[in-house]
């Protein structure tokens, strides 16, 4: 999986038309959750997808930030939503995935962009 959504990103930068198309079929009606996706490479992530016609789930502590990404989002063209997350939490884990199910009954893709240190694991 973590290959895949590498190739996946490497082509939803490129400015490649075929590439484009062939990335599309792949990803129609696809749902991915982006965590740390309130700014630098999770947004960028976030917006590319929504771009390709994903519909985003935005994970991060910051709300203000995150709504901005979902607001790129929708501006890209698709759907997105918001979930305020402790990625060191599981309880938060659960309700994001939870979120994700509720809003749109399905999970294909998770861009695991958060960066942890070991301080922050002994929760």
């Amino acid at each position: 999986m973590i290959l895949f959504l590498c190739q996946l990103f490497r082509v939803l930068v490129s400015s490649s038309i075929n590439n484009a198309r062939i990335v599309k079929q792949m990803i129609d009606q696809k749902v991915a959750i982006v965590t740390s996706g309130s700014s630098g490479i999770g947004r960028a992530t976030a917006v590319a997808l929504a771009k390709q016609g994903v519909k985003v789930t935005v994970a991060a502590l910051r709300d203000k930030e995150g709504e901005e990404t979902v607001r790129l989002a929708k501006e890209a063209g698709s759907e997105g939503i918001f979930v305020k997350t402790d990625v060191t939490n599981k309880d938060d884990i659960k309700m994001l995935v939870e979120k994700t199910f509720k809003n749109y009954n399905r999970l294909d893709y998770a861009f695991n962009n958060a960066v942890l240190c070991p301080k922050q694991l002994h929760h």
